[in-house]
């Protein structure tokens, strides 16, 4: 994609779409995942170092995070408390512990690549400088702030996800870890399903957003949604409707784009030893 050039300003510009859909008419399912992941994220996770338990083994790894991503490796300042001299302490902690705080991927989506493609210096990722990608099922924010250090200030990031506490969270980690212009682009969330009414809903916010947001990119004008990379971690196993949430992912890619997932799959030995591997977890009997 071709961009114009534009003026860098001093933080990231941080936008939310929130759409139509209310809880009565998400479905059942639906409900369940909105009432369970709005708990979690307002409690703030379960009070585990997820950081060190689980991210940094699914290649979250200080060699992506600092080398690849750009992140700082000090540790970030937190609490404050008062010492035994009734003086203000502030205590520090590892760096990055709140970005993962409230992480419940599967993996490292935006370390995929093809087995034949080539990155430049080594780079294990092939988020290009200056792309858009598209998050679908965000959580709270630890691949979208990864993602707007990657694509630079001549990118966007847009995160979609069903919870608005958990785009609160997005939000709070990307101004916290991706805040700098000069270095990350700019980051739009939408608050939608996108695994119902092919995708249209999510899909016309998304739309809506790149239009405001990143309007000199070529296919987001009043054309079809056009982004580079979409990713999705650990999300599509929850889709009631799996099959649409693929649509969407394909629907929003531009020709040559790239689709980066990393789900829970369920993999199940068939007749003559054949191997389907699905996304299905509950009664969605969905394969490809």
């Amino acid at each position: 994609m071709k961009y114009k050039s534009t003026t860098t300003i001093h933080t990231t510009t941080i936008t939310t779409t929130t759409t139509t859909t209310t809880t009565t008419s998400l479905s059942c399912k639906q409900k369940l995942i909105h009432k369970f992941y709005g708990e979690y994220a307002r409690a703030g996770g379960d009070g585990k170092d997820i950081c060190q338990i689980r991210a940094q083994n699914l290649g979250y790894d200080e060699l992506f995070l600092y080398t690849q991503c750009g992140l700082p490796t000090t540790p970030t300042p937190h609490h404050h408390h008062n010492n035994d001299d009734g003086d203000d302490e502030q205590e520090s902690e590892p760096a990055y512990t709140d970005l993962f705080s409230v992480s419940c991927g599967s993996g490292c989506p935006l370390r995929l690549k093809p087995s034949n493609t080539t990155t430049a210096n080594n780079a294990t990722t092939i988020v290009p400088n200056g792309a858009i990608v598209l998050d679908l099922g965000a959580g709270a924010g630890h691949d979208v702030v990864l993602a707007s250090r990657l694509v630079g200030p001549d990118g966007h990031v847009v995160g979609v996800d069903l919870s608005p506490d958990m785009i609160r969270l997005a939000m709070t980690n990307v101004a916290r870890y991706a805040g700098d212009a000069a270095s990350c682009g700019d980051v739009s969330f939408v608050c939608a399903a996108f695994d119902e009414d092919g995708g249209d809903v999510a899909w016309t916010a998304i739309r809506d957003t790149l239009r405001v947001g990143h309007p000199y990119a070529t296919g987001c004008g009043d054309g079809d949604v056009e982004v580079d990379v979409v990713i999705s971690n650990g999300v599509i196993n929850l889709c009631e409707n799996k099959k649409e949430a693929f649509h969407l992912a394909y629907r929003c890619l531009t020709n040559g784009g790239h689709f980066l997932l990393s789900d829970a799959c369920k993999i199940e030995s068939i007749k003559n030893e054949e191997v389907d591997i699905s996304c299905k977890i509950g009664s969605d009997s969905w394969v490809n």
